[in-house]
């Protein structure tokens, strides 16, 4: 009977919530936004960072990725056109994700259209919110072969722009289907050379107001 009682006063125990009144507690999203933009045009192909370009930027975009826990982050690839390959979204595993799968990507055609991308990805900005603001981070070899454009960038949006290959440059490899080399792009008969332009990044820094870059060699 001493056990009968003594569960009882347990269960009763057990039944009371002395955990006190429930409080109800707002959290606070996030609401910083980057777009990631990498160069998909057919010079990150080039070699001259291992394993070449666009693997290089890659992996750096992951690196980033890493660390930009409670953002919310967009990836755009863009050449001589852009497209958007995750909306923006906090859940890093899948960003990651996807890095990884543009590693398959066909790099064989297209051009730099690196201040067409900016501005298309400000417009990105604006599809989300009213308030335009965040920061644009881009990894190119800021070879700008499609003339570019007359930039607007608000003031609120900052501009980072990893450049990623080398003064001296490289040819750009053609390669079919399996991977297998078929010989450099030629132009005019001459193989043509890839070089990361450090001066075009100075000249769109002029344009920015929050502007900063670096190079990745």
């Amino acid at each position: 009977s001493i056990f009968y009682y003594l569960g009882l006063v347990l269960i009763s125990l057990a039944l009371l919530d002395l955990r006190g009144p429930e409080k109800n507690i707002s959290g606070k999203v996030s609401d910083l936004k980057t777009i990631i933009l990498i160069d998909s045009s057919a010079s990150m192909t080039a070699e001259d960072v291992r394993p070449n370009r666009f693997s290089k930027a890659l992996l750096l975009a992951k690196h980033y990725v890493r660390k930009a826990v409670g953002q919310q982050v967009s990836v755009v690839v863009f050449s001589d056109t852009t497209k958007q390959i995750i909306p923006f979204t906090n859940d890093m595993d899948l960003v990651d994700a996807r890095l990884g799968a543009l590693e398959n990507m066909d790099l064989k055609r297209g051009g730099t259209g690196l201040s067409l991308a900016i501005q298309e990805s400000i417009q990105y900005f604006r599809n989300n919110t009213d308030n335009v603001s965040g920061n644009i981070l881009i990894f190119t070899d800021a070879e700008e072969t499609e003339g570019g454009v007359s930039l607007e960038v608000p003031q609120d949006i900052s501009v980072g722009v990893i450049g990623v290959g080398t003064a001296k440059g490289a040819a750009i490899p053609m390669r079919d289907s399996r991977g297998v080399f078929k010989g450099n792009k030629k132009y005019n008969g001459k193989v043509v050379i890839s070089k990361l332009d450090e001066g075009y990044l100075k000249k769109l820094g002029q344009k920015v107001k929050d502007f900063r870059y670096w190079i990745a060699t």
